[in-house]
């Protein structure tokens, strides 16, 4: 077995060992009762997180030790890193969002007979979940699009746009 093979396989299964660490810790703290997270936490971020160790692992295997030499390859996983971070965290950050806004509701019990206030707050948390998934996506594919040469003003413009709406929604959502 060559070097190259060594080191990729080496890699893999550092990335497989370290990822089903974390997803046993992210079961056992999800069932916890005293933990914040969710029951199911394991699975919401199963996905972002085998997506976050494979570019770790494309940076640490592939371009940190020199394995490709030829600058097409290199840039094409730098590229392709880059991007797995960006959707990767963006996930992580959407979740988080879902999860806070889960354990806010928590507190307002629509069940009983006077849940005019809980239902309000569950339809204000609602949109405003769905406003922060929205500029949490725009604002990522505003970088991804950064990321590309060629594309580089349409990702520039689309954060300003983002920024300029997260801007107005704020204002908007105060108090008079």
């Amino acid at each position: 077995m060559d070097t190259i093979t060594r080191y990729v396989l080496f890699t893999i299964a550092d990335l497989l060992a370290v990822y089903c660490l974390i997803f046993f810790l992210l079961k056992r703290w999800g069932r916890d009762p005293q933990n914040m997270l969710p029951p199911n936490i394991a699975s919401r971020i199963k996905f972002p997180l085998i997506v976050l160790l494979l570019a770790i692992g494309i940076q640490v295997g592939l371009i940190n030790r020199k394995l490709i030499t030829d600058e097409g390859y290199v840039a094409f996983f730098q590229q392709l890193r880059s991007l797995m971070l960006i959707f990767s965290f963006s996930w992580f950050i959407i979740v988080g969002i879902r999860i806070t806004k889960n354990q806010i509701l928590k507190r307002f019990d629509v069940t009983t007979s006077d849940n005019l206030r809980a239902r309000k707050f569950y339809t204000q948390f609602n949109i405003i979940e769905r406003i922060a998934i929205f500029v949490v996506i725009l604002f990522s594919i505003g970088i991804s699009l950064m990321t590309f040469e060629g594309v580089k003003e349409i990702g520039v413009s689309l954060l300003t746009s983002a920024g300029i709406a997260g801007i107005i929604l704020g204002l908007s959502a105060q108090k008079v």
